[in-house]
């Protein structure tokens, strides 16, 4: 890259990172909304049906499983992101810096471990689905627990952003 394309090149990287971990938290977040919901319903289910307390148990291990992993990503704000990213176009447009390699901006970490994170969600969710269905037995009451689930996993898994992998959506299809 020629000395004076650095700066604009390392703008629109910069700029790049920036959507992707924005789409990535707001990823995330979906991720976060559907454990919330998918717990609220477990424990509504649980005080209705006292003898599926072990089914409801399990699955809500994975659940709580699940919300415990998105305390780090929290822990720095999106805001926080983006002052750094804006920060570093500013030091790129001044000439400074070789256009890759922003030192103390750099936000490559969160943005990694949030994708890392939406990954692992992915595959809590297709745990948690799998598990409701393979553990239901004859009980028509977790049966209905088990649709529940699965429909709700559906739904979040078919809204990725545009870099997720789309290959989760197959193991859903009839």
């Amino acid at each position: 890259i020629k000395k004076e394309e650095k700066a604009t090149v390392g703008v629109n990287l910069a700029t790049h990172l920036y959507e992707f971990i924005r789409e990535i938290r707001g990823r995330v977040d979906q991720y976060a909304a559907f454990f919330d919901h998918i717990k609220a319903y477990l424990e509504a289910e649980g005080k209705a049906h006292p003898e599926s307390h072990a089914y409801i148990a399990e699955l809500e291990a994975i659940v709580t499983e699940a919300q415990s992993k998105a305390k780090e990503i929290y822990a720095t704000p999106l805001p926080t992101v983006e002052t750094k990213i804006e920060a570093m176009k500013k030091l790129l447009r001044e000439g400074e810096g070789d256009g890759f390699d922003c030192g103390a901006l750099d936000v490559r970490g969160t943005a990694g471990v949030q994708d890392d994170l939406c990954r692992r969600y992915n595959r809590l969710v297709l745990r948690l689905s799998q598990t409701a269905a393979l553990k239901c037995g004859p009980s028509p009451e977790r049966a209905v627990i088990a649709k529940k689930i699965w429909e709700q996993s559906r739904q979040v898994l078919r809204q990725p952003t545009r870099w997720e992998p789309r290959r989760t959506l197959y193991f859903f299809e009839p």
